[in-house]
């Protein structure tokens, strides 16, 4: 379930009409006798100086570029029907959205199954196809992940965050590090991991 935030930043000042964002002294002026006619003016004008504030809401917008660990430590209790919950989730999110939708189910180098949804399109089949695969077996997140950071430059995943969804049982190779850290400063990529441990 979505919380709707209310939370808001202050980004600068401005003018308005608006006496609740009214700067103090602006407010100030309408204790004196003279100057609270010039407060009016201003207020009718939309001319008083005020805060501007500015809601955080079109965050966490981006399409979704999704990486699930399916390797064989990922069968280690409930671990794997977690990791499945959390990629459906996501999945839903993008589908309610309209958001574009990229998954890759991974386990050994070569074990991938890679799907692509547009803008949102995603039926009940297609997500028990995503569930229902199965690997196990060892972890590479290479290939996952430079398949990921080649979908993020695609003009139709532009701003996409990358998801990985693991038990954390593996380590990503020096090169294909340097390569997202390349990707962070050049286009401000964002890479978010949920760890599911048993």
């Amino acid at each position: 379930e979505k919380i709707k935030s209310t939370q808001v930043e202050l980004c600068g000042v401005t003018f308005g009409d608006n006496v609740a964002k009214a700067l103090p002294q602006e407010l100030a002026s309408l204790t004196h006798p003279v100057l609270k006619f010039d407060f009016y003016r201003k207020l009718a004008e939309k001319q008083l100086l005020q805060y501007e504030l500015k809601r955080n809401e079109k965050k966490g917008k981006g399409h979704v570029i999704c990486l699930l660990d399916d390797s064989g430590s990922m069968y280690n209790g409930d671990i794997n029907l977690q990791a499945k919950g959390a990629l459906f989730g996501l999945m839903e999110c993008a589908r309610l959205d309209k958001r574009n939708f990229a998954a890759n189910i991974f386990a050994s180098t070569g074990d991938e199954y890679k799907r692509e949804y547009k803008e949102g399109k995603i039926s009940p089949a297609d997500a028990m196809d995503l569930l229902s695969v199965s690997f196990g077996g060892g972890t590479d997140y290479d290939g996952p992940m430079r398949w990921a950071l080649e979908m993020s430059s695609k003009a139709e995943y532009k701003n996409a965050d990358i998801v990985i969804i693991t038990d954390g049982q593996c380590k990503l190779g020096d090169a294909v590090k340097k390569q997202v850290l390349k990707a962070k400063k050049d286009i401000s990529l964002k890479v978010h991991a949920i760890m599911i441990d048993g």
